[in-house]
């Protein structure tokens, strides 16, 4: 049991993602807050998940809009004292609702991003440094995308705000490091979820073949996006362990080398 013992609050966590991360961690024994705001999802996800905990381990949903600093630092703290503490944060929430070509995109809806990808980044981040303070240790993982590193033709606010979530975060690597020895990595996954499979599934039958026609090139690994399961759960096993306990500020790509292509 790798992270038998920890205490690990999932934001996202009723996603596709965050379910193979939330299965993953409490198969390893952690007591694990799915925090999300849907609802329907997060209660099943939470059956699921403890139905498949072991060593101790165990999930509880809690319903929680990120993006909002009242309800961030107030249901943290409701959170952590329900669990007896917290020993790490993965940070996964995030939208993506809406492409458009750079000259088309008003700031009304650039702030939308802002709001739920990079605003909701920092408020859980120093939600959960109140505590991490008092106890000098602490693992932030926040998900970022590849976009952010390389841009994207329809997404650019969507890769613009994950940029953001990449600057944040070696800030606090170079600072909470020093100050209390909290680890801050981050993530840039390309992983297959229900709402992938949806959109796929929406296509007519020649934009699909298309589209899947160009896997091959972007994913040199199996020629596909990865399972929540098994490649995203198990590298996020690894940075909430010990077995990470010297790897800071750095940019972990889950993504079959689709970044190398590009």
């Amino acid at each position: 049991m790798r992270l038998q013992g920890k205490k690990i609050i999932v934001t996202g966590g009723a996603g596709g993602i965050g379910g193979g991360v939330v299965r993953c961690y409490v198969r390893e024994g952690a007591t694990v807050a799915i925090v999300d705001i849907n609802d329907e999802a997060g209660r099943t996800l939470e059956v699921q998940a403890n139905e498949l905990a072991a060593g101790g381990g165990s999930a509880k949903f809690w319903h929680l809009d990120v993006s909002k600093a009242d309800e961030v630092f107030a249901g943290f703290d409701e959170i952590i004292a329900d669990m007896g503490g917290v020993d790490v944060l993965a940070h996964l929430a995030a939208v993506d609702f809406i492409q458009l070509p750079p000259e088309l995109w008003t700031v009304e809806q650039m702030h939308k991003f802002w709001e739920n990808n990079l605003d909701a980044t920092v408020l859980t981040n120093q939600a959960v440094y109140k505590h991490f303070k008092e106890t000098k240790q602490g693992v932030i993982i926040n998900y970022a995308s590849d976009t952010g590193i390389s841009g994207s033709p329809f997404q650019g606010p969507y890769a613009m705000s994950k940029a953001g979530v990449l600057a944040w975060t070696r800030t606090l690597a170079m600072t909470w490091a020093r100050e209390s020895n909290v680890r801050v990595n981050s993530v840039c996954p390309q992983i297959m979820t229900p709402m992938y499979e949806h959109y796929i599934a929406s296509l007519d039958d020649q934009a699909r073949e298309a589209f899947l026609s160009t896997w091959a090139q972007m994913y040199p690994l199996y020629g596909k996006p990865g399972d929540p399961d098994k490649d995203a759960g198990p590298v996020m096993v690894f940075l909430a362990s010990e077995d990470s306990r010297y790897i800071n500020g750095q940019i972990i790509a889950i993504n079959g080398g689709a970044e190398i292509t590009r």
